[in-house]
C-alpha cells in the first residue's frame, strides 16, 4: 500500500512503486486517481477518500477521549526518524493497536 499525501505528479510516482495487487490511497482527492483502466492494467486498486477539515468534530472526539468514552489503543510510539521501524512492526500483522509517529520528539 502507498499512501500519497501530496497528489499531482507524486500520485504517478506512487503508482510506479506499487507491486501487483497493491493499493494506492491518495488523500488530496481533488487531484484524482489515475484512470481506472491504468490501475487495472497494473493490477492495483485505487482509493481517494474525501477528507474535509472539521474542527468541531475533532474537538468532540477530543472531549470523548478526555472523558474516557473513546479509547485509542496505541501499540507503539516512535519519533519520525524511526518511522521505518513502525512500518516493519505493522507489516508483521501482530500489533494490537495503532502505531504512532510522534512529531513532537
Amino acid at each position: 500500500m502507498v499512501i500519497d499525501l501530496l497528489g499531482g505528479e507524486y500520485t504517478r510516482r506512487s503508482l510506479g512503486v506499487l507491486r501487483r495487487g497493491g493499493t494506492l490511497v491518495t488523500v488530496p482527492s481533488q487531484t484524482g486517481l489515475p484512470p481506472a483502466a491504468e490501475l487495472a492494467a497494473r493490477d492495483v486498486r485505487g482509493f481517494a477518500p474525501l477528507v474535509e477539515p472539521d474542527g468541531a468534530g475533532l474537538e468532540h472526539l477530543a472531549r470523548l477521549v478526555d472523558d474516557g468514552v473513546l479509547r485509542v489503543d496505541v501499540a507503539e510510539t516512535a519519533p519520525l526518524e524511526r518511522t521505518g521501524d513502525l512500518h516493519r512492526i505493522g507489516e508483521t500483522g501482530r500489533t494490537s493497536g495503532k502505531l504512532v509517529v510522534d512529531l513532537t520528539r
